[in-house]
């Protein structure tokens, strides 16, 4: 048997492709057929998981026991050599390690605080940043080498098949190349800072492999599964391209939008709804309004308008005055299938790198100015809202020079993101700041028209008529070879290509193959995101369609300038101005600086679009929308010119063409010190873009849409009721912080004691028969004195103004009769708004993506709510007097009212709760009619699941191995000495106050039956600054390390669920005064 070249092999005398075949050229380095498994192969993780056991419990370690995780080692040094003597100020503090770092100049130290934090004090900037390398690694190794290898494609290098599909994703999104523009775009004192961080973690790797350092438990338990007799096997020396990955993973984080193609499916098939419904056309009329719906539920925005403080109220002169005009539905340019499988594909990236997305947004930034608090000092407090994976997202640092002599001295203290070096939320001392996600739209999609060679492989695309060469991008995977995963070792080359004007070309239109399918002549295999596709015309239309996308960063610019920037700041007009280095990094920032100024700014790279046609509406014509799928025939992507300094060059992208028009900088949202002397933005609207309901009348289209609202609604009223009495505090800004006031309680129990007390009326008189009252009615008979002990909770909840406390005793929290009662409220409330809603909504089969928002349910509820009576509403049925979305399309010979469904949601809300608890013990019912017994907390938990999870699948044998690398109640018991019968038993993950869209984001999602969530925020940061210095304090959820075997594994999150906070220490005697342990650093 004969094999031949290119992918899977085959015997001798089989058909083959020609040698120009793009599929993946398979070269197994042992000379054996090469193979590309299919996407989402199925491993025997019971293997894995017996393996991994063996390997934990029996196998031991062939070179002698590891050192303690949490001590260090003199192993690098000469035993004979006394180490250098730290800071005065850190004499007395014992020394706990020492360790050799090639390229340092001097001897540097790390000071550890409370909780493990380390303080790195050296003489230099680069002997600092090398040390900070080593440090974050000895900590989080396996975080920093899994977020590294995802943007590069590099996941499947370590995991084998497993990840592949998302080494294929990334590199064909772009990530990759943008990891190679941040790379290409360090000067030279950048590259040598980069390469620091790199080096010291070289360093650490080089103490595993010396065994001076603990290796990663991660790699210690999984090493023999991959094939590695040891864990510093599978450890990889690091350079700059590795590092400038973990920027470019942050940065597709929170810019890279994929909701275009969706909605484009969605609006194209509109008219495929209700195609049996009763009232179809005012369904119609109500469904485009849905599609229109962006303003948010509570009207707050973070700026007055465009510009500094509302300064820019000009509009573009294209744009003609007036409200609105309906959507425009596009043409699909592009054929059905290839569209499916790419929306199928991008759901699937947008999930891994958006899983907060599932439950909801939650992040917090505001600034106090010095004139409105009692003691002059100006406030930063940030809570960013993200997955609460084991270890953090966020690990806290102190960098400082000034101690040791440096002339130009770098001090900063706060929180980094996934491990890239630079401060996130945090100071220097001058300046705080902290970040939010800005819902940015930085992302435009387009179809093309593909033309094919005689062997049937891509070439060219069509634009303005004409065939433009396309760019050929040949990408390498090197796949593990893993046989317990059924992995085969191997190195695939499979092309992409890029358009003309520098498009990605994502999915093309063809028939779905398999990887060793026998092609025809004139047939090409390509892979498309994980599909294995042959290029051709399915539709038999004349043309072979693709789609492409263009995304700002790929543009140029470096997120590591504008971070550096940041920590070089002065005043909040230094941080503002440092915001020009961002390009498509898409955060909101505050800051508020000694001076006692603040800031909001959510500045980035944008284009302008201006060479994007709109009609007098101010709406984009059809085929030009950059919210949903432009026609690449005839408009080209944009690319905004930049200066030397990797920013904005405004004067360039005014005098170019309309295709490098950028948003000036000064028109953007932005607030300095305005009248009511702080600023907030919590995913909120910007700069009052929304709030008319018509993003269209703008002078520029930038994202959308924003949060509902609710939390920055909620956090000016409080930060206003401060000022007011004079107490802008610390201590207020941590209250704020952990602020559980249900916002939506708020809006909607004055809803369900409306709909109790009309189905009493009813019950009390005689209802026309056949009528929603009498349905109503029956409904309150059979379930009067539950609905009525219903309609007392409610009343009392709404008397305590809404609290959402989890009723249930812990190690960090004590119930009180009051705190009970106020739990049973928010549970039958939190059972009942989504069967509310899903009332509304289940029976009428919409496609969300109609709408760009993800929680249109809800903006759209409270539209119909709110407009009941209201003759204007669009979907508004004049016998009813309200929206005819009320009533359920699935009983045909009844016409349901509002109240209605509001009855029979609480009807179903009674069942569940009452009914039988699930087998595990903290889903389902309760098991009672007591409603006493109902409480919050022993459903709505927090889940601390490890980062592992998401690598290795959710199989319950690999789950019993990895189950150390979760915090739950095992490790972190609930309370001594509970018994079988104490519900607290059976609960895995720990209670929690709060609920969907409170201050304290603690989304449970809207599904009605699981109330868990594993979002929430990464931090809490509050920092006060003033001539006097820095005060400030933080937690994480977790711990500072990643090893579970380590103290510093789990003892944040104590803290954490408790609203507690350590010291954010900043002065090196505030870090004498919580110093806990040392280590030198030495050439």
């Amino acid at each position: 048997m004969k094999w031949h070249r290119g992918g899977r092999g085959r015997p001798a005398g089989t058909k083959v492709p020609p040698p120009h075949v793009v599929r993946g050229r398979g070269r197994d380095p042992t000379g054996g057929p090469a193979m590309l498994r299919p996407m989402g192969v199925r491993l025997d993780w019971r293997l894995m998981a017996a393996c991994a056991l063996t390997f934990v419990f029996a196998c031991g370690d062939d070179d002698g026991p590891s050192p303690d995780p949490d001590m260090g080692s003199d192993m690098g040094m000469d035993a004979a050599e006394p180490p250098p003597d730290p800071p005065e100020l850190f004499e007395a503090v014992p020394l706990d390690g020492q360790f050799a770092i090639p390229g340092l100049s001097a001897a540097a130290h790390v000071v550890r605080t409370e909780q493990s934090v380390p303080h790195v004090y050296a003489e230099n900037d680069l002997d600092a940043r090398r040390v900070l390398g080593f440090v974050i690694a000895k900590d989080r190794y396996f975080q920093l080498d899994m977020v590294s290898r995802l943007s590069q494609g590099l996941v499947s290098a370590l995991l084998g098949d497993v990840g592949l599909a998302s080494d294929l994703e990334n590199r064909m999104t772009g990530a990759d190349q943008l990891t190679q523009v941040y790379t290409d775009s360090l000067t030279a004192e950048e590259a040598a800072q980069v390469d620091a961080f790199a080096e010291g973690i070289n360093a650490y790797v080089a103490a595993v492999r010396a065994r001076q350092a603990v290796a990663p438990r991660e790699y210690i338990i999984v090493a023999p599964l991959l094939g590695a007799s040891a864990p510093h096997q599978l450890m990889r020396e690091w350079t700059r391209r590795d590092v400038m990955a973990l920027a470019a993973t942050m940065t597709f984080q929170t810019g890279f939008e994929t909701k275009g193609p969706s909605r484009a499916r969605a609006l194209a098939r509109i008219d495929e709804h209700f195609p049996d419904a009763p009232q179809r056309e005012l369904r119609m009329a109500g469904l485009m309004d849905i599609v229109d719906r962006w303003a948010p539920i509570r009207p707050t925005a973070s700026a007055n308008g465009w510009g500094v403080d509302g300064a820019v109220t000009t509009r573009r002169p294209i744009i003609l005055p007036g409200a609105g005009g309906e959507p425009h539905r596009p043409q699909m340019r592009v054929e059905g299938s290839a569209l499916d499988r790419l929306i199928a594909r991008l759901g699937e990236h947008h999930a891994r790198l958006h899983p907060a997305d599932l439950e909801g947004w939650g992040s917090n930034v505001w600034a106090v100015m010095g004139s409105a608090t009692g003691d002059g000092r100006a406030l930063l407090s940030g809570d960013g809202h993200l997955q609460l994976s084991i270890p953090s997202l966020m690990w806290e640092y102190g960098l400082d020079t000034a101690l040791m002599g440096d002339a130009e001295p770098t001090t900063v203290t706060g929180v980094s993101l996934i491990g890239a070096p630079g401060i996130a939320t945090g100071t220097n001392g001058r300046v705080a700041w902290g970040g939010t996600n800005f819902v940015t739209d930085v992302t435009d999609w387009y179809s093309e028209q593909i033309v094919l060679d005689e062997d049937g492989a891509p070439v060219a695309s069509v634009f303005g008529g004409e065939e433009r060469p396309l760019t050929r991008v040949d990408e390498t995977y090197e796949v593990a070879d893993i046989a317990v995963l059924e992995s085969v070792g191997r190195t695939l080359d499979l092309p992409r290509w890029t358009t003309f004007d520098g498009r990605l070309i994502t999915s093309i239109e063809g028939r779905v193959a398999t990887e060793d399918e026998v092609l025809a002549p004139g047939e090409t295999l390509v892979n498309m995101m994980g599909d294995w596709i042959v290029p051709g015309d399915q539709d038999d239309d004349g043309v072979v369609s693709a789609m492409s996308f263009y995304y700002v960063p790929l543009d140029g610019g470096n997120l590591l300038r504008a971070v550096m920037g940041f920590e070089r700041s002065d005043t909040v007009e230094d941080f503002r101005q440092a915001m020009r280095h961002v390009i498509g990094f898409g955060l909101n920032f505050s800051a508020a600086d000694r001076e006692g100024n603040v800031l909001y700014t959510g500045y980035h790279a944008m284009p302008c679009r201006t060479y994007l046609p709109r009609d007098a509406s101010g709406r984009f014509v059809e085929g030009a929308d950059p919210s949903l799928l432009i026609d690449g025939t005839t408009y080209p992507a944009w690319h905004i010119p930049l200066d030397a300094e990797g920013r904005v060059d405004e004067e360039a992208a005014a005098a170019g063409a309309d295709t490098a028009c950028a948003v000036p900088f000064d028109q953007w949202p932005q607030a300095v010190n305005p009248a009511r002397q702080y600023v907030v933005n919590a995913n909120n609207d910007p700069g009052a873009i929304t709030l008319d309901d018509d993003p269209w009348n703008d002078p520029y289209y930038i994202g959308g849409p924003w949060d509902v609202g609710y939390r920055a609604s909620r956090i000016a009223g409080r930060l206003e009721s401060a000022i007011d009495a004079g107490g802008a505090d610390i201590a207020a800004m941590q209250s704020i912080q952990g602020d559980h006031h249900s916002n939506i309680g708020e809006d909607l129990v004055p809803l369900l004691l409306e709909v109790i007390e009309a189905a009493r009326t009813a019950a009390s008189g005689s209802p026309t028969a056949g009528s929603p009252e009498e349905r109503m009615a029956a409904l309150y008979t059979a379930n009067q004195a539950a609905f009525d002990e219903v309609a007392t909770r409610m009343e009392a909840w709404r008397a305590d103004d809404y609290p959402t406390p989890s009723g249930v005793d812990t190690f960090c929290s004590t119930s009180t009769e009051d705190t009970r009662r106020q739990s049973v409220a928010t549970m039958i409330f939190a059972a009942w708004m989504p069967r509310m809603l899903q009332g509304v909504w289940s029976d009428e089969g919409i496609d969300g993506s109609v709408n760009p928002g993800g929680n249109w349910e809800l903006r759209s509820f409270m539209q119909l709510y709110e407009h009941r009576g209201d003759a204007a509403l669009p979907s508004h049925d004049p016998v009813t007097g309200e929206s005819v979305f009320f009533d359920d399309i699935r009983t045909t010979d009844v016409v349901e009212s509002s109240q209605e469904i509001g009855v029979r949601a609480l009807a179903e809300t009674l069942a569940f709760l009452s009914g039988p608890t699930d087998e595990d013990g903290q889903n389902g019912g309760f098991g009672t009619d007591d409603m006493s017994a109902w409480l919050w907390g022993l459903r709505h938990q927090v889940r601390f699941e490890s980062l592992l999870g998401d690598f290795v699948g959710d199989d319950p044998l690999v789950a019993t191995v990895f189950r150390d690398f979760n915090i739950t109640t095992e490790r972190l018991p609930l309370a001594d000495g509970l018994t079988e019968d104490d519900p607290r038993a059976a609960l895995q993950w720990f209670p929690r106050p709060g609920d969907q869209y409170d201050v304290d984001a603690a989304n449970p999602g809207f599904s009605g039956t699981r109330f868990t969530h594993r979002n929430g925020p990464v931090m809490r940061t509050v920092v006060a600054l003033g001539p006097d210095g820095v005060e400030g304090y933080n937690t994480l959820p977790g711990g500072q390390s990643g090893d579970p075997e380590s103290a510093h594994f789990d003892d944040r999150a104590r803290n954490w669920l408790a609203n507690e906070t350590v010291p954010l220490r900043f002065s090196p005697e505030q870090v004498a005064e919580g110093a806990v342990s040392r280590e030198v650093f030495t050439p």
